[in-house]
This record gives C-alpha cells, sequence and structure tokens, in this order.
C-alpha cells in the first residue's frame, strides 16, 4: 500500500527548515574559514581589511548583506586552482558541493 501526504503538502527539503540552513550555514563558515579565513577572518594578523569588509567569518550572520553576486563569487573562488596569491591550492569537490548547496538554500531563503 502506498501513503501519499494529503492534496497541497509537501515536506519540506532540509535546507528548507531553519534548524537545516542553519546547519548549511555552520558548514558553508568551516569551508570558507579553511579555505578563505586567512583574509576574511579579522583578528588574524593575515586579515585583509578589503576582504573583511565584503564579509568578516568571525561575525556569526556574516551572509547577511552579501549580494548574490558576492556570494556566487565566492563559490567560483572556491572552485579556482589558484588562491589570492596566485597559489595553487586544492579545494576538495565535497567542500564546493557543500558550499553550493549553503548558495542555494540562501538564495531561496532572501526570496
Amino acid at each position: 500500500m502506498l501513503l501519499l501526504p494529503p492534496f497541497g503538502c509537501r515536506e519540506q527539503p532540509p535546507a528548507a527548515t531553519p534548524a537545516g540552513y542553519a546547519a548549511l550555514q555552520a558548514t558553508a563558515t568551516v569551508i570558507l574559514a579553511t579555505h578563505c579565513g586567512t583574509c576574511h577572518e579579522e583578528s588574524l594578523p593575515t586579515a585583509r581589511m578589503n576582504a573583511v569588509r565584503v564579509y568578516n567569518l568571525e561575525n556569526p550572520d556574516w551572509p547577511k548583506n552579501l549580494s548574490a553576486e558576492r556570494m556566487d563569487k565566492a563559490l567560483e573562488r572556491l572552485k579556482s586552482p589558484l588562491g589570492e596569491e596566485g597559489l595553487p591550492r586544492h579545494v576538495p569537490q565535497a567542500d564546493i558541493e557543500n558550499f553550493r548547496k549553503f548558495v542555494q538554500a540562501w538564495k531561496q531563503k532572501r526570496g
């Protein structure tokens, strides 16, 4: 026997719930701190003030004032084989995919 939800009701995907979104943001924060934190964490001696102005990973609500263009740019930078200094870097595909999921959820949340 196949049970279907009542007409018009759908289970929300995990990212659409507040807890799901918070989990995605926490994961995205760790990913960015790992791969971008040297410039985007204000308390580090390597911090770049222009980068911190874009987003400061030490602010728990760092994505709040970002534009969709900036968020997409962060994703593209994670995909790039070169870091800010032009040095080779490797971001695992799983990190890129998890950050992409966060960007998608962030865009849905913003409407």
